[in-house]
């Protein structure tokens, strides 16, 4: 009885150790990346970019890259669009798993917001990933670079 309690108070305390470590390493991520600071920095990994992390655009079309597209957040949904959306291929999942919700629109693609989505997408011959994070009261955005997609590109705008 004895060795079953030592086993289960080290068992508690190692995965203890591993989620403090997991906890860290993602509070590194959300902590002091300034918007479109392009920089190195030891929270990033050394292939992505950051592009942009912090308050997705609230009813304004925000340019990214090139300017020929745009983010804009509406209460409810994350509307990726702009002139150069047809040359897009992407692939959206929900936080909790599974696809995310997208409806096409004529000015571009909605995600719903409260499912936290995260987008990886193909322009120019590069990948970038784009996610929303909820924490109370507000959400926030984090977009990158990334070195090649990590899921199927599957889908287009049309």
């Amino acid at each position: 009885m004895k060795v079953i309690a030592l086993l289960l108070i080290a068992a508690t305390t190692l995965s203890l150790g591993a989620c403090k470590e997991s906890n860290e390493e993602i509070q590194q991520r959300l902590e002091g990346i300034v918007a479109g600071d392009n920089t190195s920095s030891s929270n990033q990994i050394a292939s992505e970019r950051i592009i942009y992390r912090g308050d997705p655009p609230y009813l304004t079309d925000q340019p990214i890259l090139d300017g020929k597209l745009y983010v804009n957040n509406t209460d409810d949904y994350l509307l990726f669009g702009g002139e150069n959306i047809e040359e897009i291929r992407f692939s959206a999942s929900k936080r909790s798993g599974g696809k995310a919700t997208t409806v096409v629109r004529e000015n571009g693609i909605s995600f719903l917001m409260d499912e936290q989505p995260y987008i990886e997408f193909s322009y120019h011959n590069k990948f970038y990933s784009l996610q929303i994070l909820s924490r109370p009261y507000f959400y926030t955005m984090d977009f990158r670079e990334i070195p090649s997609a990590t899921i199927q590109l599957s889908e287009g705008y049309r």
